[in-house]
């Protein structure tokens, strides 16, 4: 570790004599703002210019001119010039004069040594003169070689040093004196769990934006999750909008977030067949089976999730759960809230016939090629929650009327993350919706709603605002993303992925350090493993 922010496992790699080998150094990095896999060369010249040799093997030394200086030793003077014409007193003589040429002892001995180095030097000078006439002085055998090329490097030094991380003062005598080195005992047991704890924290926020499309005068769920099964079912323009707001990333593939935390920074499929994906469809290939809409940032990550019937977990499809009233709606605030609360028992479900009910769910019941994913219903637990769970849902609208019968509660078992379970219950969430209504005259009128406990507003969409077709995306990416940025900053127990990966990492290097002296340390640090 070095100063308690950052993990680094150096991977020597020794070049043993071969023709244009470069030193090479293999690094695995984990610090606050990431995991990183670095190779590093050391060159002394560009890449481009790496092929040039020089045309000249051992240039040797420039001939000889022997010109002896002339050398002028003027006497010092110790005053002005002028003070030589201002005539004597007898005050003068009360300073003893420095030229004098009584000398105590101490002077004579001192000039004595001066006197023999003064000769030495001249009888060396003689010898080395006499020596350059000698006929045969300047042969090659005597002249100045460059050196061999070294083939045989010791990498962890030369990275180590020339990034200023090795510590020269060898007054400190363990690690916690302030050594900015310490080495971990990767033999201790718990040692390879904590460092798959580390890589298991993300280093970038993470936030899902659902997104579903209501025809005018639809008021159920399944209808609702139906119309994105075909093209013909939605507006051109919803396409073009989902295009915007991210590009298409395979679930299984995706090494960031995918919107659940079962698939999410890992790969669980590595072959990827693009015959499986439907060729016609209104933006239910989003839905989180096969691709979802990705957009990341240096400090954030969005994924836009078209959720489909397949969406619903499998509870839902079969009838155990009641689904809540048409009352619970983005327009009416009333005492019933989605999800279980406190005082649930004195709440009435309502009875939904069983004709109806196979009625409504009679899309999900044709799409039967495809299989809802069991996490979707048993979210697992993960450490990579980052953010006070708050749920974002974008509805197109094809009337805005119907923004006030929207069926919130019947569509929110469709928006699992897999987060339900670390954030507390549903009832305890915010909900945000942002309705979207085109316009005949090609704008789009934006409504916000605030669902929950806490009223929030985030910028740069505000209510009843009217946006072009070409900002819309961004604009709706941006308030998604603000909204819970600012959730976060509220929450008391959501500190930042940063500050709880080095949190981490100060706990890892304290746990695992070994307490050595420096020399013990550079010694294990550099010694020769081939």
């Amino acid at each position: 570790t070095f100063r308690l922010e950052a993990i680094l496992n150096i991977g020597r790699e020794y070049a043993l004599f071969l023709p244009g080998a470069l030193p090479t150094v293999t690094l695995l990095v984990r610090v606050p703002f990431g995991r990183h896999a670095w190779t590093m060369q050391l060159r002394h010249l560009p890449r481009h210019k790496s092929g040039a040799r020089s045309t000249v093997a051992n240039p040797g030394r420039p001939m000889p001119q022997y010109d002896p200086p002339l050398h002028n030793h003027p006497p010092p003077s110790y005053f002005p010039e002028t003070t030589a014409d201002i005539p004597t007193c007898e005050i003068d003589k009360s300073i003893p004069d420095p030229t004098s040429s009584t000398l105590t002892r101490e002077e004579a001995q001192m000039l004595g040594f001066l006197d023999q180095q003064a000769k030495m030097e001249k009888s060396v000078c003689r010898r080395w003169e006499d020596a350059m006439w000698q006929p045969g002085a300047l042969s090659p055998s005597t002249d100045c070689k460059a050196p061999s090329v070294c083939q045989e490097f010791q990498t962890a030094r030369l990275f180590l040093s020339h990034l200023g991380f090795l510590w020269d003062d060898t007054s400190k005598g363990s690690s916690s004196d302030g050594q900015p080195l310490m080495a971990l005992d990767q033999n201790q047991p718990g040692f390879y769990a904590a460092l798959e704890a580390l890589d298991n924290i993300s280093s970038r926020t993470n936030d899902t934006v659902f997104i579903f499309y209501v025809k005018e005068g639809q008021s159920t769920a399944a209808e609702i999750l139906g119309n994105v099964a075909s093209s013909r079912n939605v507006h051109p323009q919803f396409l073009e909008f989902l295009r915007s707001l991210g590009w298409p990333v395979d679930v299984g593939m995706h090494t960031g977030w995918t919107g659940h935390v079962s698939t999410s920074w890992r790969v669980t499929s590595g072959d990827f067949n693009i015959a499986d994906l439907p060729a016609d469809h209104g933006g239910s290939l989003y839905s989180g089976h096969h691709q979802v809409l990705y957009w990341s940032d240096v400090l954030s990550e969005v994924v836009f999730v078209v959720p489909s019937p397949k969406s619903l977990p499998k509870d839902v499809l079969s009838g155990e759960v009641t689904l809540r009233p048409k009352a619970d709606s983005c327009s009416e605030r009333t005492s019933t809230i989605v999800g279980p609360s406190d005082d649930a028992g004195s709440t009435t479900p309502l009875e939904v016939n069983a004709g109806e009910k196979a009625r409504a769910m009679s899309l999900n019941l044709d799409a039967g090629e495809g299989v809802t994913r069991p996490a979707r219903s048993r979210p697992a637990r993960s450490t990579h929650v980052t953010s006070a769970e708050v749920k974002v849902l974008v509805v197109w609208l094809e009337s805005f009327e119907d923004a006030l019968s929207f069926p919130l509660g019947d569509l929110l078992p469709a928006t699992n993350t897999g987060q339900e379970s670390l954030c507390g219950r549903g009832s305890e969430r915010d909900v945000f919706v942002i309705f979207v209504h085109a316009l005949q005259s090609g704008l789009f009128r934006i409504k916000v709603q605030n669902r929950g406990t806490k009223t929030t507003q985030a910028l740069p969409l505000v209510d009843g605002m009217v946006v072009s077709r070409r900002v819309l995306g961004v604009l709706i990416r941006q308030t998604a993303i603000n909204l819970c940025r600012r959730r976060r900053l509220e929450a008391e127990m959501c500190p930042p992925p940063h500050v709880r990966r080095r949190m981490k990492i100060q706990e890892i290097a304290n746990k695992f350090q070994v307490h050595q002296m420096q020399p013990q340390l550079y010694q294990q640090l550099f010694k020769n493993t081939h």
